[in-house]
């Protein structure tokens, strides 16, 4: 889903930037926003085109549906005297704007959209394994085992942890510039210092288990399957022949 919304902002904020079309400005964070909520408030792929179809009327002050699937927006009634944008209808920005959202490539993904498994958790998780395994250096097979190991631990111990609270016991936010907002900022809840549980969990079996039975848990390191390096699936040829075939193709490129 997130790599759907930045292709579809990346096309909003794009065609913001033409000229007669800056209004579409104001509704890029609600267009973005209402991709996210089509997604997680539906049960199949037929709704959530059906509401995200939607908001190419909405844009316009338009909050009734031809889609049987979606006949209405669920927000409270506008006030007339509002001070949103809408776009006018036939306008070059409303037209644009709803080319975008009706893409039929954008519509077949959309419809193909999971409403409850999302990636976020686990390119955490990813993003983690590179604090414990940098790719900067070099691990064997079974270092690299045993840190995505302790990874994944780490995870697990920190991954529902409460939004931190600061002195007079409000839930505490950062704002933050990413650069794919260009410019705009993201309001994102911090949370409380992590834990480090499985670290005395690790400790107690080291001492109560390992260090008393040392040969049971050696043989079980041993009994894992180490894979083959990648280098070795490769067909490393003679060096006689290849330098033989190398400098004789050298010398026909001369005659030529």
């Amino acid at each position: 889903m997130w790599h759907i919304a930045k292709g579809v902002s990346r096309k909003i904020g794009a065609l913001a930037s033409r000229r007669g079309c800056e209004d579409v400005k104001e509704w890029h964070h609600s267009v973005i926003n209402h991709l996210y909520w089509s997604a997680m408030s539906s049960t199949d792929g037929a709704e959530m085109v059906a509401k995200w179809t939607s908001v190419s009327n909405h844009i316009q002050n338009v909050h009734q549906n031809d889609d049987w699937r979606f006949p209405q927006c669920l927000h409270q009634p506008v006030d007339a005297n509002g001070q949103r944008k809408w776009l006018k209808p036939s306008s070059m920005p409303c037209e644009l704007l709803s080319d975008i959202i009706h893409n039929k490539k954008l519509l077949a993904d959309i419809a193909k959209m999971s409403n409850h498994h999302q990636t976020a958790s686990i390119e955490a998780f990813h993003s983690l394994i590179l604090s414990f395994a940098p790719k900067l250096h070099g691990f064997s097979y079974m270092g690299l085992l045993c840190r995505t190991l302790l990874a994944a631990m780490h995870y697990n111990d920190n991954a529902d942890r409460p939004q931190a609270m600061n002195s007079a016991g409000q839930l505490m936010y950062n704002i933050r510039f990413p650069k794919y907002k260009k410019g705009d900022f993201s309001v994102v809840p911090v949370k409380g210092d992590p834990v480090y549980n499985y670290v005395d969990n690790l400790l107690c079996r080291l001492f109560t288990d390992v260090v008393n039975n040392k040969q049971e848990f050696q043989q079980l390191v041993h009994n894992i399957t180490v894979p083959p390096s990648l280098c070795s699936e490769y067909h490393h040829p003679n060096p006689s022949e290849a330098i033989e075939n190398f400098t004789s193709r050298f010398s026909r490129k001369q005659h030529d």
